[in-house]
């Protein structure tokens, strides 16, 4: 791969550091923080099965991530806002270290799983574990508005109706004590990791972020470890290489609740370039497993994960945290389109379509502020058909049109490339859904219901 020259430079403070932590092979390091970034597609194991396509026959493929099946690492960066697969959800653009959880999760949970994402937005391991769940739930959280709206947008695209969404921070699940069998801290971070990747990391890292951090990553810590049941797993990451975000914290996290936690030992195939983290960082001694994925052993960013297992209940942390009821029921939805064969909740005059397995344990889940479950309809009552339903995995049995990729195209861009005569229809292109045409007006015309927050802002020369 060619080098970027549209990089700052590296910070002084930061190559020091490295320097010190990898001696001879820091150069390399320094190096592969200079060239191209890599990029990974991870597949939808149903969506793409419609289309009928091979991954090669679609993507410039390099290889399979090793680590996490239907999961392949790009020759280079492709314009993925051209390809309307990527609308509906028929594959999600990913890091290649990150998904590594996959294969943790491979290993330590299972199918029917309670699982609690702490720092979830934009999403991205929400979905790795959504997919690898048959009768299980995931209870993903997060509190930035923009960034909420972002996770909402790619839960949807993903299809699956067997997760719950907060719009809060870590300390939410301090009213599910002892509940879920995996939690992820994915924690806010300095963003090292990100050096290659996005220009912007350099430009706002500062030293001090690597000493003000870990007492939020540590509060987050605290508070996932609370809502996890004695016998099940943590898994903690970060996108950067400080020590006092990474095995510093692992290393508090031992020492404050010992006798509760303890530290799980892995093992990765050689080749897989991952290398167990640091023994000794300044005056410190660590004992805990952890594990780093350095830009120069991997074909991926860098990242810092250690898994714990939770080994006795612990009291809850000391920041008060006020119990919550959400207000929810189960209902009976008379809509003027199709709906599929699933529960219909109710979050205040908010609708939703949700597995069985979410109404099973939403009684506990509402302890904590649910803002979203499954796959939102909106008000049933509306007659255009909300965008989630036209996204859902196994897709609703509803009338179809398929659309060229220049029809396709302009249907994203919120356009109507067909009239129909039915007065609801999905849009497909190979096979997947995009979103639906409808009918209303005297007479009946043809429209888009597309929202206009998802459609394509980018506007291709069409033929």
């Amino acid at each position: 791969m060619g080098k970027s020259n549209r990089r700052p430079p590296l910070p002084r403070v930061f190559i020091q550091r490295m320097d010190a932590l990898l001696g001879a092979e820091a150069s390399d390091f320094f190096d592969a923080l200079d060239s191209e970034p890599q990029v990974a597609v991870r597949l939808h194991p149903e969506k793409w099965a419609r289309t009928g396509l091979s991954p090669q026959e679609h993507f410039p493929i390099a290889e399979a991530v090793p680590w996490c099946a239907n999961a392949y690492l790009l020759e280079e960066r492709i314009a993925f806002w051209l390809d309307p697969l990527l609308f509906g959800g028929a594959y999600y653009v990913s890091e290649p270290s990150g998904l590594i959880v996959t294969e943790i999760f491979r290993r330590y949970g299972h199918a029917s799983a309670l699982v609690a994402d702490t720092c979830a937005a934009p999403g991205g391991k929400t979905l790795q574990i959504s997919s690898l769940l048959e009768n299980g739930v995931v209870v993903a959280a997060e509190a930035i508005p923009s960034r909420y709206r972002a996770l909402v947008e790619n839960i949807e695209r993903w299809g699956y109706c067997h997760q719950v969404l907060l719009r809060a921070d870590s300390s939410a699940f301090l009213a599910l004590p002892n509940t879920f069998d995996f939690v992820l801290v994915d924690a806010p971070c300095s963003g090292e990791g990100m050096f290659r990747k996005d220009p912007h990391a350099r430009r706002h890292w500062r030293p001090q972020l690597c000493h003000q951090l870990p007492k939020t990553q540590r509060s987050i810590l605290a508070h996932a470890l609370y809502a996890l049941r004695p016998g099940g797993y943590l898994l903690y990451s970060t996108c950067t290489f400080a020590p006092e975000e990474n095995e510093l914290n692992i290393e508090w996290l031992l020492d404050e609740f010992s006798g509760s936690v303890e530290s799980i030992a892995l093992d990765f195939p050689t080749e897989w370039g991952i290398e167990e983290g640091l023994h000794h960082y300044k005056d410190t001694h660590i004992h805990a497993w952890t594990y780093r994925m350095y830009p120069h052993r991997v074909r991926g960013e860098g990242f810092f994960f250690a898994l714990m297992r939770k080994t006795a209940s612990i009291p809850p942390p000391s920041s008060a945290y006020k119990p919550y009821k959400t207000p929810w029921s189960v209902a009976t939805c008379k809509a003027p389109y199709p709906l599929p064969d699933c529960p219909i909740v109710a979050l205040g005059d908010r609708w939703f379509v949700a597995d069985d397995v979410v109404i099973e344990h939403i009684p506990t889940f509402a302890r904590a502020p649910i803002r979203h479950v499954g796959q939102q309809l909106g008000a049933c009552t509306q007659q255009k058909p909300p965008h989630a339903l036209a996204l859902l995995s196994p897709p609703i049995n509803a009338p179809k049109i398929s659309l060229t990729y220049d029809e396709a195209l302009r249907f994203l861009r919120g356009e109507t490339p067909h009239s129909i005569d039915d007065d609801y229809v999905l849009a497909l292109y190979l096979n997947v859904p995009l979103g639906w045409l409808y009918r209303s007006g005297t007479p009946p015309k043809t429209k888009n219901a597309l929202p206009r927050a998802y459609r394509l802002r980018k506007a291709p020369a069409l033929h």
